[in-house]
């Protein structure tokens, strides 16, 4: 299955069942640029997203009157399709927060097509996953 094709499926399915897809292993090269960003360890993490963060980020980031008030641009199905890329070369790389559940966030930051990416995956450490958490844009400010 490629990715596209888990995006669709994850925002069509009513069975509320998870449903996760693997985007692979983290690379050693990512392993290293994260340890120096983060100071975390992910040797042996696999990236990971699944039907819940896709349905969680476009509810809450994909509207676009809402988002506009946020000064945020609404994000669509085909977005998520720019993962690899913001993961693989991000402009910068924060991780000082945590979620409600006390995982820790790395926020990945990459300017496409004049938007900036936010992309923001939690670190699972029993699962050995890093997973979306969610995904927002706006756009570059010139």
């Amino acid at each position: 299955m490629t990715l596209k094709e888990f995006i669709n499926l994850a925002i069509q399915d009513k069975t509320n069942k998870k449903i996760t897809f693997s985007l692979g292993k983290l690379s050693q090269a990512e392993i290293e640029k994260l340890a120096i960003e983060t100071g975390f360890d992910l040797t042996n993490f696999e990236r990971t997203i699944d039907n819940y963060s896709i349905k969680h980020t476009l509810k809450k980031h994909g509207n676009a009157k809402t988002e506009s008030n946020r000064g945020q641009i609404a994000v669509e199905e085909q977005d998520f399709e720019h993962i690899p890329e913001i993961v693989a070369n991000p402009d910068t790389i924060l991780s000082n927060e945590k979620n409600d559940l006390g995982n820790t966030l790395i926020k990945y930051v990459k300017d496409l097509f004049s938007t900036n990416y936010f992309y923001v995956e939690e670190i699972r450490t029993g699962k050995k996953q890093v997973n979306l958490q969610t995904l927002y844009k706006r756009k570059v400010r010139k």
